[in-house]
């Protein structure tokens, strides 16, 4: 009976004491082993529950993007989003209801990433009955780009109101 494969999670003491057993005649850093230490560490099976970045308490698993491309398995938060009233919605006319075009923001972790990204996303009508995320509107921002942008916006919004007050 052989001995069940170490994890790629395992210590190098491990994965020795695993080759003692499963290959005991391959001698320790041969080219076999080496071989065999290869395999397990690049192991091609990843359990994306283990690859869930530590200790981030925005993340909501009801948002959370599964993929079966390692970096395109994305941890995210709940999105917010504030109206658009200057861009298409979707007007509802047998019930006299609007459904407004809106701007939403969501952070997220790509699983093989280090650190976070602002996705920016405007949601309207253009060539469908439904609002939905327009193309060319989604922007992946790192921090630093968010709080530039963010920056820039309330420096636009005190100018235009100074500029109105005088």
């Amino acid at each position: 009976m052989s001995s069940p494969e170490p994890s790629s999670e395992a210590s190098p003491d491990e994965f020795a004491a695993w080759m003692s057993r499963a290959h005991p005649d391959v001698a320790r850093e041969s080219a076999l082993w080496r071989w065999h230490r290869h395999d397990f560490e690049h192991a091609a099976v990843t359990d994306l529950t283990s690859i869930r970045p530590p200790a981030e308490k925005w993340i909501s698993s009801n948002w959370t993007r599964y993929s079966d491309v390692a970096a395109q398995t994305e941890f995210c938060s709940v999105p917010l989003s504030v109206r658009l009233d200057r861009h298409a919605g979707e007007l509802h006319k047998g019930q006299k209801q609007l459904t407004h075009a809106f701007a939403s923001v969501q952070l997220a972790q790509v699983a093989v990433e280090t650190a976070p990204i602002v996705e920016l996303l405007r949601h309207g009508m253009v060539d469908t009955d439904d609002v939905l995320p327009q193309p060319g509107s989604r922007y992946r921002l790192t921090l630093d780009e968010a709080a530039g942008l963010a920056h820039l916006l309330l420096l636009a919004v005190d100018v235009a109101r100074a500029e109105r007050s005088q």
